[in-house]
């Protein structure tokens, strides 16, 4: 298994670092979101048993990443 040096991806449009952490990593796992989506589904270790969707291949799952963190970085945020 390969080690990553730097997790994250350069954006250069919103000069923000985005890193992904897998969720059993992560110390207080109650405090993500609920996913919604499974992606690289197709190169999975272990079949996962879940309603989330799954999706496999990948261009598709490029694809679906690259629209959440786009969605993301475009939607207007809620006033506190």
């Amino acid at each position: 298994m390969r080690e990553m040096r730097q997790p994250g991806c350069w954006i250069p449009a919103s000069c923000a670092r985005v890193a992904f952490v897998p969720s059993q990593n992560f110390p207080r796992a109650a405090e993500l979101p609920t996913p919604d989506c499974h992606i690289f589904y197709d190169r999975r270790v272990a079949d996962i048993a879940d309603s989330v969707p799954k999706l496999g291949g990948y261009w598709a799952s490029e694809a679906y990443v690259a629209r959440s963190i786009l969605t993301g970085l475009f939607r207007p945020t809620r006033a506190a």
